[in-house]
């Protein structure tokens, strides 16, 4: 199994909750594409929900739901990011 680099989070918290860790290799699904990130944006919202302090209290515990009650869903932060197509999942033709 192919391994990539990656930085995670497995709990919530400051900066230092943060490693950097080897992670499987994703497999695009159908009309998927993988893309070898070559640079990624750290955005507010993304230390936000690191952090869980929202600007808004009323949507904390609607976020918690979606993001993780007690640990984040999802380890890896970030949506913003350049890189290049590496591999096509099926019905993927562009």
């Amino acid at each position: 199994m192919a391994l990539v680099r990656a930085v995670v989070h497995h709990r919530y918290g400051g900066p230092d909750v943060l490693t950097l860790a080897e992670v499987p290799a994703p497999v695009p699904g159908d009309g998927e594409i993988l893309i070898r990130v070559r640079a990624a944006e750290a955005t507010k919202s993304d230390c936000e929900l690191r952090s869980l302090h929202f600007p808004v209290r009323r949507l904390a515990l609607p976020l918690r739901l979606a993001f993780g009650i007690t640990k984040p869903r999802r380890h890896i932060l970030g949506g913003y990011f350049a890189g290049e197509v590496v591999s096509v999942g099926e019905d993927q033709d562009r």
